[in-house]
């Protein structure tokens, strides 16, 4: 099991804890690999990187990006250099474009991401694009006739916890 939505205190009201804390936690527990997935930001990478490289950990680089307009959410980890130039350029669309919709932006950046959603529209429309996602199942559990998880089967796509 690899923990993908870890927030630190880089992500402003939701995160406390400093990376450093948080990969001593993870190999305490453990984990050999976390991903860091702050809030529209990559503020904390490099002390990440740092504190993995300290405990012996494989980083994996991300970020939560959200929809300033509609309560949208996906999760993008970095799968290659090209991933993480283009979550780069998202993150920088996320914070000087106006009219910034999660929805719109993504697909063209996609390549190279591994993109966690919740919402089901959201699967299908970027699936449809060819975009490498997975179904992020919430906190409590649902019914396998919720519509996530009924989209995911419908589309074999992975639910991920």
């Amino acid at each position: 099991m690899i923990p993908l939505t870890l927030r630190s205190h880089y992500s402003l009201m939701w995160g406390t804890a400093p990376v450093r804390h948080l990969c001593r936690q993870a190999k305490h527990l453990g984990y050999t690999k976390v991903a860091l997935t702050d809030t529209d930001n990559l503020y904390g990478m490099w002390p990440f990187i740092a504190a993995c490289k300290a405990f012996g950990l494989t980083p994996i680089i991300g970020a939560e990006v959200t929809d300033p307009i509609l309560p949208l959410r996906a999760i993008c980890l970095v799968k290659n250099k090209e991933g993480y130039q283009h979550l780069t350029r998202l993150l920088t669309q996320r914070h000087t474009t106006k009219n910034f919709s999660l929805a719109r932006c993504l697909p063209p950046l996609g390549k190279g991401l591994v993109v966690l959603t919740q919402s089901p529209a959201l699967l299908s429309a970027w699936q449809d694009q060819g975009l490498d996602l997975g179904a992020a199942l919430p906190r409590n559990p649902l019914s396998l006739t919720h519509p996530l998880c009924r989209t995911a089967r419908e589309r074999d796509i992975p639910l991920v916890a």
